[in-house]
């Protein structure tokens, strides 16, 4: 009898994990690859992407304050702001102000002509 028991006990706790497994691995997993464009940045950051509309490479800022953007490929074409707004800078010297551009808080925007592929650092304002 007792080896029955054991027998079960070794089929539910399997059975269990499995099913653990599968929940724990399905939800995140396809809501990343359904997602495109501006929604692949996570609720609560500042997203950077290499190309317009939200497209290419991203970089996620991971805290307020300064964050270089040298990780990416290429520049920055597009951002995503969720509550935080975001001041662009040009980090090489030129005879006019670095200031590239600024996004508000809440905004999914294409850069200006201007201040496409500008932008070598950002601060995130707190």
């Amino acid at each position: 009898m007792l080896g029955i028991k054991n027998k079960a006990a070794v089929v539910v706790a399997a059975a269990g994990l499995s099913f653990a497994g599968l929940l724990a691995t399905a939800g995140p997993a396809s809501a990343a690859a359904d997602a495109d464009g501006y929604d692949r940045c996570p609720y609560g950051r500042v997203c950077f992407f290499e190309g317009w509309n939200g497209t290419g490479e991203v970089l996620y800022a991971t805290k307020c304050g300064d964050t270089l953007l040298g990780s990416l490929t290429k520049k920055v074409s597009s951002i995503a702001s969720h509550g935080n707004g975001v001041q662009l800078w040009r980090d090489v010297p030129y005879p006019f102000d670095p200031k590239v551009g600024h996004v508000g808080p809440w905004t999914r925007t294409n850069l200006s002509q201007w201040e496409n592929d500008q932008a070598d650092a950002a601060t995130i304002e707190c």
